[in-house]
């Protein structure tokens, strides 16, 4: 026997529906600003730790290579100062000379990545390391390796084919330390012509003051001095005519901070003297992280800095004040 409804059985009403999707658009509106600081925060994370792992990988690279971080100079530089290609890192072609490889992809080893040579190459779990996953310089269309950039990435620049082409790299190191000299001039160089001055260094020619040559055992108060942090953002006008102050190149410096004659002494080589820094300050991503950037410090600890708090507590120069 079947059974039959009852007739003071009813359906929900237009108003109770009304109610329950009022509710469930209410719970939506508080659920996803928290889920999306969630995702946020995950992705900060995830920054850190490759910045921590990049920083770990250049000390390794130092303890066997002699005390030198890899080479951030153009190959003109590097070959001067290793003349014997004992140093640094070179990619070995049949029947032509040793080419060396840029800073990225000497560390791929010290990464657990040795099938390729060149770090666009490399398989995710390794090319990742190397990316910040807020980074949106990563965002744009097109193909990476496009000079301009035109496409996705930023500018490691020196020893990369074309020169100024994107690629998916989203921190920066420390060029005041892995910087090259040129022997003849007694000058810090970076690309094929342009010199390089950094804060506190010893006294070079033309009135420079020298980069560490990349002899990272050599940098002073390590726990102090950034090594590795989130960098690079990409041109809202002309690119600088100094290559190591293009704002889409992956590099932290203090290039001719000391020209900044408005520059209280105390931000001086310091990361709070780069933002106010002009030619230097528009290089920070501070869009990343909500006004924040993660770095790691050549001692390997790394920290989240907060955006006009904690600038003046990271050193960039590797060189104590005078």
């Amino acid at each position: 026997m079947s059974r039959r409804k009852g007739p003071g059985r009813k359906g929900f009403t237009l108003v109770e529906l009304l109610v329950v999707i009022g509710i469930i658009a209410i719970l939506i509106g508080i659920l996803l600003p928290t889920l999306g600081r969630a995702r946020e925060s995950a992705r900060t994370l995830a920054c850190a730790s490759n910045a921590r792992q990049i920083a770990l990988a250049i000390r390794l690279f130092s303890q066997e290579h002699r005390g030198y971080m890899p080479a951030l100079s153009d190959k003109q530089w590097a070959y001067q100062n290793d003349t014997q290609r004992s140093i640094w890192v070179y990619r070995s072609t049949p029947g032509q000379p040793p080419v060396l490889l840029d800073w990225a992809s000497s560390l791929l080893p010290y990464l657990g990545i040795k099938t390729v040579e060149w770090f666009p190459q490399a398989p995710e779990r390794g090319s990742k390391v190397f990316l910040c996953p807020s980074d949106p310089a990563q965002d744009y269309p097109g193909t990476y390796g496009n000079a301009g950039p035109v496409g996705p990435g930023l500018v490691i620049y020196n020893n990369m084919n074309p020169f100024d082409a994107g690629w998916p790299i989203s921190f920066g190191v420390n060029a005041d330390i892995g910087t090259q000299i040129d022997r003849t001039s007694n000058q810090g160089r970076f690309g094929l012509s342009d010199n390089v001055s950094v804060a506190f260094g010893p006294a070079g020619g033309g009135g420079t003051k020298l980069p560490l040559n990349g002899k990272f055992d050599r940098v002073r108060n390590a726990a102090e001095v950034l090594l590795v942090g989130d960098c690079g953002v990409r041109y809202n006008g002309a690119p600088a005519a100094t290559p190591l102050d293009r704002q889409d190149a992956v590099y932290f410096t203090t290039n001719y901070m000391e020209n900044n004659s408005g520059l209280p002494r105390a931000d001086l080589g310091r990361l709070s003297g780069l933002i106010k820094t002009p030619w230097l300050s528009g290089r920070v991503p501070w869009m990343r992280h909500r006004n924040k950037i993660n770095v790691a410090f050549c001692d390997g600890h790394g920290e989240t800095i907060l955006r006009n708090t904690d600038e003046s507590k990271v050193r960039i120069s590797p060189y104590m004040p005078n």
